[in-house]
This record gives structure tokens, sequence and C-alpha cells, in this order.
């Protein structure tokens, strides 16, 4: 077992700049799964509350109604009546909406006349978008009153009692019975970024030290060695497997561990897990390749970064994929980083196993294998061709 003792004397050697990846992958997964879950995009809808001012010209009853009707979801800040101080709330950003209620606005309303507020926001303050609804809202429901033959008070006071109502809501259940609302998991935010340092980690280990065994001295060395070609061959590749193996078996165990073993009581797990192994194939063939193609170490540290880099981003993993144009989209079935999320999404969220999950699991994962495959068939026809060249 020479080879195989060497290949791992080699890895030792390259310790602390995997160690490096691994320690920056950790940070980063943990701050990527926080900033996941707290800014998910399938949340229960809330009430916004903003910072408001109301200047009421008229005090009028319809003014007060529709004051403390704001004032009911917002937080109402006094100010001055007074250009330069309203200027400067919205500026030192104190309130971001302010509502002018001009004089004669109720005589105005009840005489059926278009009464225009006026309304100052922050320009990039999306929560002032609600007080506008609340606004338009009250109006609509008060002239439809009106227009009813309503007295002004009777009309407040129907509007105020329908806007108190609020709508009963109830997710929709797919046809199995699950819920239609998507949520993600535990390992969810883990796993999504794990291909980043599994490339990385991978080319930049197993490519350098076969780089280092394909040398043409070594290898002619070997060649004229008593072990047969084919015994060489085979310590190769077991060693590189049990690396690569084992480097996706501690992430594995990692990723348990981050997300406070709530891992290990879902079948989830398991599918992360085979998801990772099989992209894992993937990265040892373009290790493989790569080393067939390239004769330098610096070489292949700028091709750790940029197919881990391109892959992620290209692939979903960065950047969703539902941002990116339907060109971009298209092209990323080309890499194998795309079929990895795509199977990472199915098991993320799926809440039991049924045979129409584990047909689009499997066809995704069927897909990363094909890429293994095709890469290394491409790489054992780059290493024949320079053995018969060479």
């Amino acid at each position: 077992m020479q080879i195989f003792k060497t290949y791992f004397r080699l890895v030792n050697r390259k310790k602390n700049v995997m160690l490096i990846y691994i320690l920056v992958f950790i940070g980063l997964a943990t701050a990527f799964t926080k900033m996941g879950k707290e800014n998910d995009t399938i949340k229960k809808y809330t009430q916004q509350s903003v910072d408001i001012a109301v200047i009421d010209r008229d005090q009028s009853t319809l003014s007060k109604a529709l004051k403390k009707y704001l004032g009911e979801h917002n937080k109402i800040v006094k100010i001055k009546d007074e250009e330069k101080a309203i200027k400067d709330e919205l500026y030192w950003r104190n309130v971001e909406y302010i509502l002018i209620i001009p004089k004669n606005f109720q005589e105005q309303v009840e005489q059926n006349k278009n009464v225009q507020l006026i309304s100052k926001k922050v320009e990039d303050a999306a929560n002032a978008t609600y007080v506008d609804e609340e606004v338009t809202s009250f109006m609509n429901l008060l002239q439809f009153y009106q227009k009813s033959d309503y007295s002004i008070e009777d009309a407040i006071s129907h509007v105020r009692e329908d806007l108190k109502q609020e709508a009963s809501v109830s997710m929709v259940l797919k046809e199995n019975g699950e819920s239609a609302e998507k949520e993600a998991n535990e390992g969810y935010y883990y796993f999504h970024y794990l291909p980043y340092v599994l490339i990385a980690i991978g080319i930049l280990a197993v490519s350098s030290i076969l780089i280092m065994f394909y040398q043409e001295d070594l290898r002619k060395r070997c060649i004229c060695s008593s072990m047969e070609l084919k015994k060489q061959n085979r310590q190769l590749i077991l060693a590189n497997t049990l690396f690569c193996m084992g480097i996706t078996v501690v992430f594995i165990i990692i990723g348990v561990i981050l997300t406070g073993g709530e891992l290990v009581k879902q079948v989830n797990l398991w599918f992360y897990s085979i998801n990772a192994i099989i992209f894992m194939l993937v990265i040892i063939s373009l290790s493989f390749l790569l080393a067939n193609l390239m004769n330098s170490e610096t070489a292949i540290n700028g091709c750790s970064n940029v197919f881990s880099l391109g892959f992620c981003f290209l692939g979903g993993i960065f950047v969703p994929l539902s941002i990116m144009p339907d060109a971009v989209v298209k092209a990323a079935h080309f890499v194998p980083s795309y079929w990895y999320v795509m199977a990472n999404e199915n098991v993320t969220y799926m809440t039991k196993v049924t045979p129409s999950f584990l047909k689009e699991f499997f066809t995704n994962v069927g897909v990363e294998f094909c890429f293994a495959v095709a890469l290394l068939s491409v790489g054992l026809m780059v290493s024949k061709k320079k053995r018969v060249y060479r």
C-alpha cells in the first residue's frame, strides 16, 4: 500500500489550506443559515406598523376618525405644521409618512366633492405604501356609505366596523394531503451552500496530489517499479475515494451539529447525504480530468476558484434561479450544481416520502451521476492520449 500511504502523506501537507476552507465555510454556513431563516420569503402575513404623522387642519369628526383609525395600526408622531419641520422630519426619518388633512375636509366630503388628501413620504420607504392603502380603504368605504344616503356619523361608524373585520386564511392542501406552503427545514441552507466547499477542497486536494503522481519522472519510476500499474491505479482510486467520501461525511456531521441535531430526527438527512455524496463523485471526476489537463499546482489553484464560484453562481447556489433570466437558467442545465440544487429543493419541501418525490429526486441525482461518468470518461481519454504521446 505504498502509493496509498504516500497519497495521504501528501494530503497531510495540505491540511492547513483545507482547514482554512472548512473554518471559513462553517462561519459562512452559520451566517447564511441564520440570515435565511430570518428573511425566509415564506412568512405569515402580519400588519405593518409605520411611524407616521397626521397634520389635521380640519379638526372635524371625520378627520379625527381617520386619524384614530390610522393610529390603531401605526405609531403617530407629533410634528409641527410647518414646511421646514415636515421636510426635516422626513429627512431624518423620524417619520416615514405624513398625512395632511386640509381645512373643510368633512364639508367637501359631505358635498360629494373630490377631496385631495396630501401625503408626503420617504421615497424609498416601502412601508409607507401600507398607509396609503389604509387611507384609500377608509375613504372608499366612506364614499360607499355616503352614496347610500348615510349621514357622515353613521357612515364613519359602519366604516370602522367593516375595517375591524379580518379574513380567515387556511393553507391549501395538495391531493396527497401535504401542505402547499413551502417552508424550509433545518438543513436546507447548510446543504444548499455545501457544494462550494466540496468543489474547492475536492479540486484543491485531489487534482494537486494527482498532478504530483503524474509528473513525468515520477510516472516513469512507478512504471519501472515491481508493482503492477493496475495495482498502482487501484490504490490511487481507493485513496481518492476514501479521502473525498471522508470529507463529505465530515461535512454532513458538521451540518447535523450546526442544526442542533434536528436533522437526525428527519428522513431528509438521508436524502441530503445521498445528494452530497453523488455530487462529490462529480468533483472526483472533474478533479481527475483537471489533473490530466493541467501541469502545475498554480493552475489547479486557479481552477479551484473558477469552478467553485462559477458552478455556485450559475447553478443557483449563490443567486436564486427564480431571479435569473431564462437564457441563464437554460445554460445552468449544463452544470452539475443546477441538478444538485434541484434535488436539494425536492428534499427541503418534502414532508413524507412519496413515489412522485422519489422519481423527481433520483432523476436529478441521476443526472449528477451522468455528469460524473461523462467527466471521468473524458479524463480517461485524455490520460490515455498523454501516455501514448509521451
